[in-house]
């Protein structure tokens, strides 16, 4: 019924494997439910139904999207049926309905020979269902929607729609959903220990060790943390970075991404940052990954901070 192209013929003329694995970088998310049994674990779970291990799922998910750096989304073909769309996020985006169409209208362009769309018979596509699971730091309901018609400009006859539901599985919202799916339960209270580590500064190399451990002590994703070990931790620091560097913009009255109001010497975005992390009370080691800066040069920049208090 379906045509998928194989991997090779997603390169671009003179790319390689290694140019591709290097344009984005896999979730722990991604690497969680990009297998069947957590997939569909997941999918019984937000929806009610009681689908068994047996039924026929194949992964759709894009592996060559190479605008962004680090991907969130797991994409399956439930039964023939459905394409489900899952996407795990960080902040609210607003934009998700139109992520979503050009998401899925690729993946039914790899599915069929381009031909079908010319032929006299008529094509049966996959239904879609889109569905993103939120757990930043921002407040927001337990369940909502987001539609593609919203980004619509003017106002008249809406000829097409998309709807996005809308989780929230930050630790201890839509407790039903966690309770019949373990997974998700886990994957939320890894997130919740790894942000409290990342806030109070204490990814230092001991401090890492203490969590993993602490997490596979009170049976915290044990068998996935003893497989990825700290590359785990690594992938939610790297998503954690922008968002609590943003935080700590807010709390000192900045816009995000700007240094308006810094003491004079710290002149480069990375100098603005480590003040700021500096004022927080954050970790040296902490403040060098995500800044880059060397350790003596942080050190020179704790004066700095310390009158900004």
């Amino acid at each position: 019924m379906y045509n998928y192209i194989d991997a090779n013929d997603l390169k671009e003329p003179g790319q390689t494997d290694s140019v591709i694995n290097r344009t984005y970088k896999d979730s722990v998310f991604r690497k969680l439910f990009n297998n069947k049994t957590n997939a569909l674990s997941l999918y019984n779970a937000l929806t009610g139904r009681n689908l068994p291990e047996d039924v026929e799922i194949q992964f759709t998910t894009l592996e060559d999207v190479i605008y962004m750096t680090r991907k969130n989304d797991v994409s399956f073909l439930l039964e023939d049926v459905f394409i489900i769309l899952f996407e795990q996020q960080s902040t609210i985006n607003p934009n998700m309905g139109i992520r979503d169409l050009i998401y899925y209208a690729t993946t039914i362009q790899r599915m069929y020979n381009n031909k079908k769309f010319y032929d006299a018979s008529k094509v049966i596509l996959p239904r879609p269902e889109f569905i993103m699971l939120y757990n930043g730091v921002q407040d927001m309901a337990d369940y909502s929607e987001l539609k593609l018609s919203d980004n619509f400009a003017g106002e008249g006859e809406i000829n097409l729609q998309l709807t996005v539901k809308v989780y929230n599985i930050n630790e201890s919202r839509n407790p039903e959903i966690m309770e019949k799916c373990e997974v998700l339960a886990q994957y939320s209270q890894f997130v919740s220990t790894v942000r409290e580590a990342v806030r109070k500064g204490t990814l230092s190399e001991p401090g890492l060790r203490q969590l993993f451990q602490k997490c596979i002590d009170e049976g915290i994703l044990p068998d996935f943390l003893m497989e990825y070990g700290k590359e785990a931790v690594n992938m939610l620091f790297e998503e954690f970075t922008q968002e609590e560097v943003n935080e700590i913009y807010k709390r000192n009255g900045l816009a995000e991404g700007r240094a308006e109001g810094l003491a004079e010497g710290a002149a480069s975005m990375q100098h603005q940052i480590a003040v700021n992390m500096l004022k927080e009370g954050m970790a040296v080691e902490l403040i060098e990954r995500v800044t880059g800066l060397p350790k003596a040069e942080i050190e020179t920049l704790r004066g700095t901070a310390e009158d900004l208090r």
